[in-house]
C-alpha cells in the first residue's frame, strides 16, 4: 500500500509483522512520502513497546 489516508496507512503498518514492516519501510524509502514517514513512526513505536 503506497496510497491511502493516514488512518489506513497506520492500520496497514500496524498489522504487518516487524520484519515485513521493515521491508515495507525500505521499499518506500526512496519516495520519502507519507507511507514512508508512517512506517518509520509505527516501527519506532513497536520497537519501543517490545
Amino acid at each position: 500500500m503506497t496510497e491511502g489516508t493516514y488512518n489506513e496507512l497506520i492500520e496497514f503498518c500496524s498489522k504487518l509483522p516487524i520484519r515485513q514492516l521493515m521491508a515495507y519501510k525500505n521499499h518506500v524509502r526512496p519516495l520519502k512520502n507519507k507511507p514512508y514517514l508512517i512506517a518509520v513512526e509505527v516501527l519506532k513505536i513497536r520497537l519501543n513497546n517490545n
